[in-house]
């Protein structure tokens, strides 16, 4: 089996066990220890607990942080101490008859260990409760279709597909980021994960839901940083669906906003025309960077799905009990936290709720356009208004639902069996064949085999026992595990002049030129080993050097540098390329007088040098 294809296994497998803890963690077992799915408006009932469990879950890591407590214990006891929470409320705090049933079922395991494990009954057992889910499956779509007809699920399976296939298809084939403040969030979950508060000016709740999946899932944070946002993509999906479906009574409608928002269509090849005016411009851009945010999201696309789901959960609930209540309340604290601006459409929505569920819709929809265009118009890009430009996509796909049902029911006038279908085989044919998205334009700042060794260093060598010197993207990559050196630093200090080549910036010493050409000479790192990542072919963040850089792409705030450092010597191509060939002198000089070195991976891109030390 080729390398590749490992690779590609082992991902796929990766993928597929982050999945099954956020489902676990955060629906089957929340709901395993509730009757909500026996009641009455179960769905409802589904998206309230779910709410509750990300509040728990998200603001129990930020204090058991804030109070250095984090690790893997005390998340555990809070998170089953909530499960216990969930229980006895189930059972409206009758204590007695939850423990008539606890002891119960421990009897019951007891009983089973006494007469033993044999692998066939595990098997039978197994196969046993697979067959059962595999009919609820079945009986579950069954009455889909009963319901809602052949069409719609089938339209609704191919809005799922596409939406799956463009928000999972980058992240499985690459490790590395695609945007360079994915590398600021894996910093802020490695220094959660090692007990140490980040300070930074706002809650790292983005963070903090990635280190509930570290912790519980014993995943690497890295791993779960990449499956996790375009999980958080596809949420953002139902929530869109779920909140039209709610306000609107009409799932043809719900489908509809999934449609516009799952398979992005909001991308067109026309170039654009330089005499547009320049907040239209800044809109265009904005939509066509937004889809590389369908897998990169973050605090701004939690509070996003927060408010969708909240909103939903508002509107949908017949009765207000204290439950309803609690959840409601977790709702929009998760939304202060998360991204505070969007608390103004929780209030447009309070304020036209006097005019019915459609008139919510369009309101919400309406108010968020607006501010987004405000946004675009103002010179200043202040942060509150810059939070409605960069989700516009979802106030477009809550239009395109509420407009989809003002035809559907002007078309009922003709037909009234036949009108959404009708409708909606128009705009699934007018999408796919003009409206899907084109390729988008990613800026990677690392090459991908640069990023998976590193993680492969940190996974076979003891932690603090190591040294990496690389980029600034491998600081986020091994906080916590192993030692950083600042690759342009380290050069600075201890490149030496191989033919008569000046050092390095002008500031390597002599005393350290001439002893890395000693063979006693040895770094004074910490650790016993050392690594060095040197580019064999300097890597290019721009193919044209461009003439304004995004403060994204130009300095990384958790490198501590300063921003013409960055990009001196990591995004301009000049810069790379003179760095990357001083440490390659600099490494072949000790790399030749010492003769315990090693060359710890090479391939036609990266060579990485293990000197021990």
């Amino acid at each position: 089996m080729s390398l590749i294809k490992q690779v590609v296994i082992i991902d796929l497998i990766i993928a597929f066990w982050n999945a099954v803890i956020f489902i676990s963690l955060f629906l089957w077992l929340p709901l395993k220890t509730s009757s909500c799915h026996s009641k009455p408006n179960a769905h409802n009932q589904i998206v309230g607990f779910w709410l509750r469990t990300m509040f728990i879950t998200i603001t129990g890591v930020l204090s058991l942080s804030y109070l250095h407590l984090l690790n893997w214990l005390t998340l555990a006891l809070v998170y089953i101490s909530y499960l216990i929470f969930n229980y006895l409320e189930s059972y409206t705090w009758r204590i007695k008859d939850c423990q008539q049933i606890l002891q119960e079922q421990i009897f019951n395991l007891i009983d089973v260990l006494d007469q033993g494990l044999s692998p066939q009954a595990l098997i039978k057992n197994t196969y046993k409760n697979f067959q059962t889910i595999k009919q609820r499956l079945i009986d579950y779509v069954e009455n889909l279709v009963i319901r809602q007809g052949m069409f719609f699920v089938a339209v609704l399976t191919i809005v799922l597909g596409f939406a799956l296939l463009l928000r999972w298809e980058y992240p499985l084939l690459e490790l590395r980021f695609s945007n360079s403040d994915r590398y600021e969030i894996l910093l802020l979950t490695r220094q959660i994960l090692a007990g140490t508060a980040p300070e930074t000016p706002y809650l790292p709740v983005f963070p903090a839901f990635a280190t509930v999946l570290s912790l519980l899932g014993s995943i690497d944070g890295m791993q779960v940083i990449r499956f996790l946002s375009p999980m958080v993509g596809m949420m953002m999906v139902l929530g869109v669906g779920y909140l039209v479906r709610v306000l609107t009574k009409n799932s043809f409608s719900a489908l509809v906003a999934m449609l516009c928002l799952g398979v992005y269509c909001f991308t067109w090849e026309q170039t654009i025309n330089s005499e547009l005016p320049v907040w239209l411009t800044t809109i265009i851009h904005s939509l066509k960077s937004s889809l590389i945010r369908q897998w990169n999201g973050n605090e701004l696309e939690l509070g996003t799905i927060f408010l969708l789901f909240g909103l939903g959960y508002y509107f949908d609930k017949p009765q207000k009990n204290i439950t309803f209540k609690i959840n409601f309340i977790c709702s929009i604290i998760l939304i202060v936290i998360s991204a505070p601006p969007l608390l103004i459409l929780v209030l447009i929505a309070v304020i036209s709720s006097i005019g019915g569920k459609k008139t919510i819709l369009s309101a919400i929809a309406l108010t968020w356009i607006v501010l987004a265009g405000f946004a675009a118009m103002t010179e200043i890009q202040l942060l509150w208004t810059q939070s409605f430009l960069l989700t516009l996509p979802v106030a477009l796909s809550l239009l395109a639902g509420f407009l989809f049902t003002i035809v559907a029911n002007i078309v009922k006038i003709l037909s009234q069996r036949w009108a959404e279908t009708f409708c909606l085989a128009i705009i699934l044919s007018l999408s796919i064949n003009f409206l899907l998205p084109l390729p988008p334009n990613l800026t990677y700042v690392e090459y991908d085999i640069a990023a998976r060794k590193t993680l492969e260093i940190k996974t076979r060598f003891p932690s603090q026992t190591w040294t990496l010197v690389a980029p600034v993207e491998q600081l986020a990559e091994i906080y916590s595990y192993g030692w950083y050196q600042d690759l342009a630093l380290f050069v600075e200090q201890y490149a030496s002049q191989v033919a008569g080549t000046p050092p390095f910036n002008g500031s390597a010493c002599a005393d350290c030129i001439s002893a890395v050409n000693q063979p006693e000479f040895r770094f004074p790192v910490s650790g016993k080993d050392l690594f060095i990542l040197v580019e064999k072919i300097p890597f290019v963040t721009f193919t044209n050097e461009p003439s304004v850089v995004p403060d994204s792409i130009l300095s990384e705030r958790f490198a501590h540098l300063l921003r013409d450092r960055t990009y001196r010597y990591y995004r301009s191509s000049a810069g790379r390329s003179s760095l990357e060939y001083e440490a390659w002198q600099m490494c072949e000089t000790y790399f030749h007088n010492h003769p315990d070195s090693q060359i710890y991976y090479e391939d036609r891109e990266l060579k990485i040098y293990w000197f021990k030390v």
